[in-house]
């Protein structure tokens, strides 16, 4: 039992614990959200967001991943970062308010530059966060990630949830994220001693940008395909279709961007621990990408096939034409999650040109199909170049990713091979019951169709694993003995 195994196995089970509740409780606030608000609220916060994502995307730094990548972190280095993250977010926050008026008329919606201009304050609040928590994330150690990562969630889904009810406005999604911010500030500094102070040095600077050049080309370009659909949506069919767009989106994703957002902060500082032990790597790659398609693929599966269910039962009839788009943003979900395990391994053996090459493809593709698409479909449409360009590229991904590793690509196939076939097996079995259990207690069968298709998973998936030697039980007993610090026999 290797010290990073029980590093990475027990960080990862205290970043797993926020990551499920800071979703669970996204996932109830936006059921309560679309339950009393309607599609155009939740379309003009969407917009003011995309606003503010523009502005971070354009000046991105890279500097979290340059910290991260380091062998040793100097107090020097984090007083120059933090410095000018300050300087990043009062620069968007002054354009912000300027342009505030141009934004509202670009998307047609008036009342939009009231709330951007209001929501600078947590774009204020989140530049002042200590930059002492990349510390965290670098050692591995994600207790304290943990704390800060929830306490802000529990603030804002206590303010939208008893804001939504009393007002029935926007606005209690906007006051709900600015106390977000300011519990994850005010706790950012009480659980780490690093105090860090004002300090512009040039060398330091240009170290930084020098390993965040090509993160920030990446983030231009992850931006434009994770928001340039709503921004296309949102200017070409107007805010309401926009926030049913986004309700699909977020529903549809919601085990794939947890996944993929886990994976990626324990496996960057992992992989850039042993980045010149390429074999480890190899190792390492190929068991995050096994349990990534063993988790995702089969939650992905049970969205699509009880999307309509789950939508008049949970959401409201009024949410039901965003069916067919979450069932085919299901499948984009598993596509994202699965590609994301390449990222850190491209970032942690230093060629994040790779990363923002494979982006920029992503991006022509999507950038060529979406119109076309979108108007002989509609937003179903949408979903479909979406889903196509992810298609395209995880495949090309995972390949370049074996290649960089020294790994035989006909090694990676058994690794999805035994997750999807069950997951054939789990929506054969939920679609066939559909048609015989009766609707008419819906939230009753709905919890009986999902319990049922969990466990049909889980069968067959255990037959699979018994048929190919045992591989998944050896990695739960791995895992296991990694959290629990038991030696190996």
């Amino acid at each position: 039992m290797t010290n990073l195994g029980i590093r990475i196995v027990r960080g990862g089970a205290w970043l797993a614990g926020a990551e499920l509740n800071v979703r669970l409780l996204t996932l109830v606030r936006t059921i309560v959200v679309a339950r009393i608000l309607v599609p155009s609220d939740l379309g003009i916060l969407a917009m003011a967001l995309i606003a503010i994502s523009v502005l971070r995307m354009l000046t991105e730094t890279g500097f979290e991943q340059a910290l991260i990548q380091r062998t040793r972190v100097a107090d020097r280095a984090l007083h120059v970062a933090w410095t000018a993250l300050i300087v990043r977010n009062a620069a968007i926050t002054v354009v912000l308010f300027l342009t505030a008026d141009l934004v509202g008329r670009f998307f047609e919606a008036p009342t939009l530059a009231a709330i951007l201009r209001v929501l600078c304050v947590s774009v204020l609040l989140d530049g002042l966060t200590s930059i002492a928590l990349v510390l965290f994330r670098k050692r591995l150690d994600f207790k304290k990630q943990f704390i800060y990562e929830i306490s802000g969630q529990i603030c804002e889904f206590v303010v939208v949830v008893v804001l939504v009810v009393v007002l029935r406005s926007v606005w209690a999604l906007v006051i709900g994220r600015i106390a977000g911010s300011s519990v994850r500030l005010v706790v950012s500094y009480m659980i780490h001693p690093h105090r860090p102070r004002l300090l512009f040095d040039w060398k330091e600077l240009r170290q930084l940008l020098g390993y965040g050049k090509w993160l920030t080309m990446s983030g231009v370009l992850v931006f434009l395909l994770l928001e340039g659909d709503d921004i296309f949506v949102g200017k070409l069919f107007g805010v309401a279709m926009l926030g049913y767009y986004r309700i699909a989106y977020s529903i549809s994703n919601f085990p794939a961007t947890g996944i993929s957002r886990l994976l990626a902060m324990v496996m960057f500082p992992a992989y850039s621990s042993i980045q010149h032990d390429l074999p480890r790597v190899r190792h390492l790659y190929l068991r995050s990408l096994r349990l990534t398609a063993l988790l995702t693929i089969p939650l992905s599966a049970l969205i699509a096939v009880l999307a309509d269910l789950f939508t008049q039962t949970v959401l409201g009839e009024k949410w039901l034409p965003i069916v067919p788009v979450l069932q085919i943003l299901a499948l984009f979900g598993v596509l994202r999650s699965l590609g994301g395990t390449t990222g850190a391994v491209f970032l942690a053996l230093g060629r994040p040109d790779i990363l923002t090459k494979i982006q920029l493809g992503q991006l022509i593709v999507f950038a060529a199909t979406i119109y076309p698409f979108a108007r002989v479909m509609g937003l179903v449409g949408v979903a479909l170049a979406a889903t196509l360009q992810a298609l395209i590229f995880t495949v090309y991904a995972i390949w370049r990713t074996a290649r960089l590793v020294d790994l035989e690509f006909h090694r990676v196939v058994p690794t999805l091979a035994g997750p999807m076939a069950c997951t054939a097996g789990l929506f054969a079995i939920v679609h066939a019951l559909r048609s015989t259990v009766l609707d008419a207690m819906a939230i009753p069968t709905l919890l009986l169709l999902g319990t049922i298709g969990s466990l049909g998973y889980v069968a067959l998936i255990s037959m699979w694993d018994r048929w190919k030697g045992g591989v998944y039980r050896g990695e739960i007993t791995s895992l296991y003995r990694n959290l629990a610090g038991m030696p190996r026999n």
